[in-house]
């Protein structure tokens, strides 16, 4: 918010197109601050597996919310007659967000097995 108020200073007043920067200032703000709460909120269900599942598999398709923030950006920036876009490759979805939906998808696996493999050993069978 300071820097998109500080930018907004910035705007010469009497420049002609004042009104659209202003109103692009306040969209990308806006959206800004939707992406910091989408990522709160995906740290937070992150816990269950179901979730970090769900993000795994949708970065992996190109259908996650990473690849829609960068098809948001592209549109954004689209001054050309021909719109080209380029989807994500598997090492940037792979990176640090797909890399610890993993992590966390294998640290469940193994808890899960082996609490399943310690009641089996516990478990009387007469």
């Amino acid at each position: 918010m300071n820097r998109a108020r500080f930018e907004y200073e910035r705007i010469p007043k009497t420049q002609p197109d004042f009104e659209k920067r202003e109103k692009a200032l306040r969209l990308r703000t806006m959206a800004e601050g939707d992406n910091r709460l989408v990522k709160v909120s995906q740290n937070i269900t992150r816990f269950s597996p179901a979730a970090a599942f769900t993000f795994l598999a949708t970065d992996i398709m190109g259908t996650g919310m990473a690849e829609e923030r960068r098809l948001k950006r592209a549109v954004l920036q689209y001054d050309g007659p021909v719109f080209s876009y380029q989807r994500s490759s598997v090492k940037e979805v792979l990176g640090p967000g797909g890399l610890s939906n993993f992590l966390i998808l294998i640290l469940f696996n193994i808890l899960f097995f082996t609490g399943a493999y310690v009641t089996f050993l516990r478990y009387d069978v007469r």
